[in-house]
């Protein structure tokens, strides 16, 4: 649908490839649970990371970052207009927004937090039980994001919001609230 209004508004849409999803989140918890490993042992008696392991994981990170960049520059050649996309448009999560209390896999959205991208959430419709009971038309990235399918019952999300993102580069924040109002502005005109 996003993509359609999108066009729709003359606006030209290249299909981006997730690159190292599951890995970046590993990542991210890593140098979260070691900024805080102090304060996390004290309160729960749970374990950070030592310095020397944080290092190694910021050093993954980076050349993480340096994958997407490159990527990213890459889309200069791919998407027909002479230079990289603006913004990379995905799923939240691999289900509607879930009931209250049920969220439980933020693979999605940790991976902008580990890039050091700005993203906006926006909504697009509503679940549709006619339309969403249907076996997805494409593949899942992993087999742990394939469990997650039996969750995603119609009835229970029946009329729940269905979001997508958009990511932006590193410090493009206004930018990124711009691109999701044309986007807001697309979905809204294609009703």
């Amino acid at each position: 649908m996003t993509q359609a209004a999108l066009q729709k508004m003359g606006h030209r849409v290249v299909d981006w490839k997730s690159i190292q999803r599951r890995l970046l989140k590993e990542v991210t918890m890593d140098i979260l649970s070691a900024t805080s490993a102090e304060d996390i042992m004290v309160t729960t008696s749970n374990y950070g990371i030592a310095a020397y392991q944080l290092w190694q994981v910021q050093k993954l990170r980076q050349h993480i970052r340096k994958e997407y960049l490159d990527y990213w520059e890459a889309t200069a050649s791919d998407g027909g207009i002479g230079r990289p996309v603006d913004a990379i448009i995905c799923p939240v999560a691999p289900y509607a927004a879930p009931p209250h209390g049920k969220k439980s896999y933020t693979n999605y959205s940790t991976v902008w937090n580990a890039l050091d991208y700005p993203a906006a959430t926006f909504r697009v419709t509503t679940v549709n039980s006619t339309l969403d009971g249907k076996e997805l038309p494409h593949g899942f990235y992993d087999d742990f994001e394939k469990t997650f399918m039996k969750c995603t019952a119609p009835e229970i999300f029946k009329d729940a919001p269905v979001s997508l993102q958009l990511a932006g580069r590193t410090q493009k924040k206004e930018a990124v609230i711009k691109m999701t109002e044309i986007v807001d502005v697309a979905l809204a005109a294609a009703k």
